[in-house]
């Protein structure tokens, strides 16, 4: 019997993920995903979901503030010119703050 779960990574970056369930007398299952990281990923647009106005911060992971906006509620955040790497998203909204790791490819 093979390994109950088989997880290959693609040089794209997507992952499959193959769940053995022969013991249960089922086939295999295949589950693909285009990417897994523990942070949100973008591309282009960043979603800001807040009640009403917010304001935002984008830093880099050396503390450098690299893009900041204004919007109002669930507004597409424009993120197209920031070079691929991981950044720190700090939203305040409603007296609130909370900041949030993003990666961008």
């Amino acid at each position: 019997m093979g390994s109950r779960i088989n997880i290959v990574r693609s040089p794209t970056g997507r992952f499959s993920i193959a769940l053995n369930t022969k013991q249960y007398a089922t086939p295999w299952y295949r589950l693909e995903f285009s990417r897994v990281t523990s942070g949100v990923v973008v591309d282009e647009d960043l979603v800001v979901n807040a009640e009403g106005s917010y304001s935002l911060t984008v830093a880099d992971l050396t503390g450098n503030i690299v893009m900041s906006a204004n919007g109002d509620g669930h507004v597409p955040v424009d993120v197209s010119s920031l070079a691929a790497g991981m950044y720190m998203v700090r939203i305040v909204s409603a007296g609130t703050a909370r900041t949030e790791k993003i990666v961008k490819y």
